[in-house]
């Protein structure tokens, strides 16, 4: 920070020991009640380490239901981080 680097959990990528993780988001992304788990669950690391932001590294959200409900995750989560 010193440098004006700043400092995000990031979560996602392409896998997790093998298992594909775009299958793990497409699940938390289509319910409301996991999504907002979710996002207070990055809330609680951002408030309680400091940190400037979160990166969500979804690979890849597919068209149709899948983009909607990854638009609402992000748009729910970009909310939060806001304030």
């Amino acid at each position: 920070r010193q440098n004006g680097v700043k400092v995000l959990i990031a979560v996602g990528g392409w896998s997790d020991q093998g298992v594909l993780l775009d299958s793990r988001f497409e699940t938390l992304a289509a319910n409301p009640s996991s999504r907002t788990t979710f996002v207070n669950s990055c809330m609680n690391l951002v408030n309680t380490y400091g940190l400037d932001g979160v990166d969500i590294d979804w690979e890849y959200p597919d068209p149709g239901q899948s983009a909607t409900n990854c638009e609402l995750l992000m748009t729910q989560l970009s909310n939060a981080l806001k304030p």
